[in-house]
């Protein structure tokens, strides 16, 4: 079980109510705060003065962790408000550690505001807990990555689901690449969603906080394409 606490003391000025078991906390650029509370099993995110947030999200949460090396990890924690999202991105390399919000309209990236020292942060036990609803909307919109080699976008339009733009590749060699897109509507049923685009039929189900599957048909693209593979969302 991953767990970490604290590169300093807490702030200053308390950022959790009273009662509230403090995860995050740190000091960010316009002498706001961000700080992320647990109370009663429910995580709260909180931005602005400690003791009076300008903003202030809770339910719904998402949290992903996957480890990026032998001693490096990362923790997501996303939160949703009218059409965007929140994700707190909390990292760790050894025993250094980076925190900030990245702020999504849709799939589109609006802004990123870093944590600045001092960093408190305690995320014992979180992992598993934190699942969200993988049948909500807002589970799939946002930019998805296998790797470097296939790309999904999928945004919300008119109240459906669109995969706006996919693109997978496949390196014959130096100068020899093999492409496939894909885009259409998703047809959902549950943790399933499905999209057809000519001969092209591809199938993602949601497998976690943050990850997709996708299978496709085998004509998607050129010779030896797919968009086969797990997928993450990106912050």
């Amino acid at each position: 079980m991953m767990w970490w606490w604290t590169l300093s003391t807490a702030l200053a000025s308390t950022p959790c109510p009273d009662g509230a078991r403090m995860r995050l906390a740190c000091p960010v650029s316009g002498g706001n705060a961000l700080s992320i509370c647990e109370h009663n099993g429910q995580l709260t995110y909180r931005f602005g003065t400690p003791s009076t947030p300008d903003l202030t999200l809770s339910g719904g949460v998402e949290l992903s962790h996957k480890r990026m090396g032998e001693d490096a990890e990362q923790h997501v924690i996303s939160f949703w408000n009218d059409g965007h999202r929140y994700a707190v991105v909390v990292e760790r390399t050894e025993d250094q550690f980076e925190a900030g919000v990245v702020v999504r309209k849709g799939a589109k990236k609006l802004t990123s505001v870093a944590c600045r020292e001092p960093l408190s942060a305690d995320l014992t036990q979180t992992i598993g807990r934190f699942n969200g609803n993988v049948e909500a909307s807002s589970a799939w919109v946002g930019e998805w990555d296998r790797g470097g080699d296939g790309t999904l976008t999928i945004v919300e339009d008119n109240g459906k689901l669109v995969i706006s733009e996919g693109l997978a590749l496949f390196h014959m060699g130096p100068d020899n690449v093999h492409t496939g897109e894909v885009r259409g509507p998703l047809k959902r049923t549950g943790s399933t969603a499905t999209v057809t685009m000519d001969d092209c039929s591809l199938t993602l189900t949601r497998t976690g906080p943050d990850t997709l599957s996708a299978e496709d048909n085998g004509k998607c693209g050129g010779l030896n394409v797919r968009f086969d593979g797990d997928y993450s969302r990106q912050p």
